[in-house]
């Protein structure tokens, strides 16, 4: 006695099947990511602006301004390497605030990431009315602008992870 097993042909007398584009997991994807970008362009500006004037240094990309603490260290510069690392940690200090203040939750549009944008706003504009008369409020510049520079950091990976 011969067994049938299911019929073939009742699967392909339909036809090819359109296959379902995948759901964004985001619900609001196109304007997060244009949001993005212009933050990505923001930063760049930033970086670029510090690294081809006077002050020569990286405020937003801190690979550059690691690798000169080190060379300063090696070098016996123990005040560049302080001036490098304080870049590093008001970064640093710049994504835990974002952190304490967004916590850690999913991407949605809440008010804690508006106000966090205009936090980072207020601190890229404060340079500008910082006095350039000594180096001590050039410094507090740079530091002002890398803290900024870590809110947004933080924001970008808080928003997807």
């Amino acid at each position: 006695m011969a067994t049938t097993s299911p019929s073939l042909s009742s699967t392909h007398s339909r036809g090819p099947q359109p296959i379902e584009a995948p759901k964004c997991p985001i619900p609001h994807a196109f304007p997060v990511l244009i949001t993005c970008f212009i933050m990505a362009a923001n930063a760049g500006f930033i970086n670029t602006f510090f690294l081809e004037s006077v002050f020569e240094t990286s405020v937003t990309h801190l690979t550059g301004t690691t690798s000169q603490a080190a060379i300063a260290y090696t070098k016996g510069s123990y005040d560049l390497m302080a001036w490098n690392f304080g870049i590093i940690l008001s970064f640093f200090f710049g994504s835990a605030l974002n952190s304490l203040i967004v916590g850690d939750s999913p991407l949605k549009l809440v008010h804690n990431y508006g106000f966090v944008i205009l936090l980072e706003a207020l601190l890229i504009i404060t340079p500008v009315f910082i006095p350039n008369t000594s180096s001590a409020l050039t410094t507090t510049s740079i530091y002002i602008l890398a803290f900024a520079c870590g809110l947004q950091n933080g924001y970008s990976i808080t928003s997807f992870f």
